[in-house]
């Protein structure tokens, strides 16, 4: 629904990086320092801290978890996160810079792309590793290219992958383009990668031109029901690029789409986008294989009423109904049987949740029997583990962008349907775009508000654990022991040396939690999704159809190329917004070094119980640095 990723302020453009050298964006020294001085601003009254909020667990887990929002602070406008096998972290910021934490904590620029970063909810929206990335030091990208590089509406998004060289840097001459032609004038624009077994799966978006409208009325796109582009779609390709002989479209004659998504498909083609696997979606913001099973969940934003999660079975060719039908209500399912190929009626959600009353001026329907609350979802992962408390063991994770809310479900013994009720996780300071779990933890990236990645950990983890691994940042299997993920093999368990797979990869357009406020103008009333396409940051822009689509982007200025079609009209869809926290380039906030706090989040300090305490010896520290100098 709303548009993710709606800027609050516009950060300046950051220099291309010295390719010879790693740029130095922060490091411990750095942030103690900063945190005397906000500890001093503190005691001396120069701190507001009436904003201060910090990420808080729910009371029902509050005592089984560890939670360290400053993990990762002092990023712009974070769409995902994603660890090296030797526990590197990378975190993609939506304007194109690739950060990467080293062992030591020490925050750098791995390299920098050249991104239509202008269009709210495009950028830089994931980072996924290779899950041979120790022999070939290759990484997955999926990014939306600027003019500068051939970048257009027709040729927007790209899914490549680059070798990051022994110096923290990435290679830019070694750019593999695999999947491309992905259109993107304004927003919609998908951004989930994830790997299962050799296959890459991808997740893309309708391009917008919403409706407004309950699902099934007034229908404005067509893209997600016809099969010569890629819009609307989860794709599948081997981690090479080339397509699997298998897909469901491989020689088939297929419905094609017309010029532009308004247009009734209506004659065939014997040319469709092989690499499609899945279709029906709005936008697949987020995607997530699971390692045990092989199904992919799917977090797909909505339009004017329901939120979704959906799950493609490892034998793909389904139809899950947009844009005939939103969250198991709209026109019949036997709607899906009028294209080809006929794969049946639509398929239903796995669960739904309905949007806020009265979201850009259009109630959805009282639904008794839905949860509610939901305005840009973002898809997560099941947390694998068994260091996990029993009350978390096994459930899935996901967030809405709009709300700043995270919340777990139970799934059921096949892991393809969710069985009962959500239960609170835990409330962030800004829209979360993106869940990682590796090495034993939960990470969620906050792309509003100050750009930061979240840890929590289990306070007591099991001693033992001879279960599945698990997950590696956006589904990406890292096998190991002769584990590849398969349900015979089973996944490897997490390591420093061996980060498993899992993690939601991708930032979708419409839910992204960028866009908190839709902009008048935009035709997608919903599409507010976090991160680079799914993100709620504070409205800089919205879909021009006053859509709440939550995407990473900034949404207040028009594309860098060209000027946008009929599908411009949610630009402000729900990305996660892009924000500069003020911080000086990138800080480690390592959960060893509690800098304390004084309650506020400014330079990435949060409140601490021992923060006057500090403030007054920050007092003296500056005092007596005065004196030495």
């Amino acid at each position: 629904m709303r548009s993710r990723f709606v800027l609050a302020f516009h950060r300046s453009p950051v220099p291309t990086p010295d390719r010879r050298r790693p740029v130095k964006r922060g490091s411990l020294a750095a942030a103690r320092q900063r945190s005397a001085v906000v500890a001093a601003g503190c005691v001396l009254g120069l701190v507001d801290v009436s904003v201060a909020r910090a990420d808080t667990l729910a009371d029902g887990v509050s005592e089984q978890l560890d939670i360290d929002d400053e993990f990762i602070v002092g990023v712009s406008q974070p769409t995902a996160v994603a660890f090296l096998p030797d526990g590197r972290v990378l975190v993609a910021e939506r304007t194109g810079d690739l950060v990467l934490r080293t062992a030591d904590g020490t925050m750098t620029t791995a390299g920098s792309f050249d991104v239509n970063s202008q269009a709210g909810e495009q950028g830089l929206l994931n980072v996924l590793p290779h899950p041979d990335f120790e022999n070939n030091h290759l990484l997955f990208f999926y990014y939306s290219a600027g003019a500068g590089i051939g970048g257009s509406n027709d040729q927007r998004h790209r899914v490549v992958t680059i070798e990051l060289g022994d110096d923290n840097l990435l290679d830019m001459s070694t750019e593999t383009v695999l999947v491309t032609d992905l259109k993107g004038p304004a927003n919609h624009n998908g951004g989930g990668i994830t790997i299962f077994d050799d296959y890459l799966f991808i997740g893309t978006g309708d391009t917008g031109n919403n409706s407004n409208s309950p699902p099934g009325q007034n229908i404005r796109n067509y893209y997600p029901t016809c099969f010569t582009n890629a819009q609307g779609k989860v794709l599948r390709v081997h981690l090479d690029g080339s397509i699997p002989s298998d897909n469901p479209l491989v020689g088939k004659t297929v419905t094609a789409c017309g010029d532009s998504p308004g247009v009734v498909p209506s004659t065939t083609s014997t040319e469709p986008r092989e690499e499609v696997f899945a279709w029906g979606f709005r936008n697949a913001f987020r995607v997530w294989a699971d390692p045990m099973t092989g199904n992919v969940w799917v977090g797909n934003v909505g339009e004017i009423t329901y939120e979704m999660i959906q799950v493609v079975p490892p034998s793909g060719a389904l139809h899950f109904g947009w844009p005939f039908r939103e969250g198991n209500e709209g026109l019949g399912v036997d709607e899906c049987q009028n294209f080809e190929p006929n794969v049946g009626d639509c398929a239903p959600a796995a669960y739904r949740c309905e949007q806020s009353d009265g979201a850009n001026g259009n109630a959805p329907p009282d639904n008794p029997d839905v949860p509610n609350d939901c305005d840009s979802i973002t898809g997560g992962l099941i947390l694998n583990g068994c260091q996990w408390p029993t009350q978390l063991e096994g459930r899935y994770v996901f967030g809405d962008y709009q709300s700043q809310r995270v919340w777990t479900l139970p799934i059921n013994a096949e892991r393809n349907d969710v069985i009962g009720e959500r239960e609170d996780l835990m409330t962030m300071n800004g829209g979360p775009v993106h869940f990682a779990e590796y090495d034993g933890s939960l990470y969620v990236v906050a792309h509003s508000g100050n750009g930061h990645v979240t840890r929590i950990s289990p306070k007591n983890p099991e001693a033992s654990c001879d279960g599945p691994s698990t997950p590696a940042p956006d589904g990406g299997m890292m096998s190991a022991g002769g584990a590849s993920g398969t349900p015979d093999g089973g996944p490897a368990g997490p390591s420093p040396s061996n980060p498993g797979a899992g993690g939601s990869g991708g930032v979708g357009d419409d839910e992204d939690p960028a866009d908190a406020s839709p902009s008048s103008g935009t035709d997608d009333a919903d599409d507010a999704a976090p991160g680079p396409d799914g993100t709620d940051e504070p409205a800089a822009s919205d879909d021009s159809d006053g859509s709440d689509d939550a995407e990473p982007s900034d949404d207040s200025s028009s594309s860098d190329d060209e000027a946008s079609d009929d599908t411009s009209d949610d630009s402000s869809d729900d990305d996660p917004a892009g924000t500069d926290d003020g911080v000086d380039g990138g800080v480690r906030s390592d959960s060893s070094d509690d800098d304390g706090g004084c309650g506020c989040r400014v330079g990435g300090m949060s409140g601490g119980n021992g923060g006057w305490w500090m403030a007054l010896a920050a007092v003296g520290l500056l005092a007596a640095r005065k004196r030495r100098r």
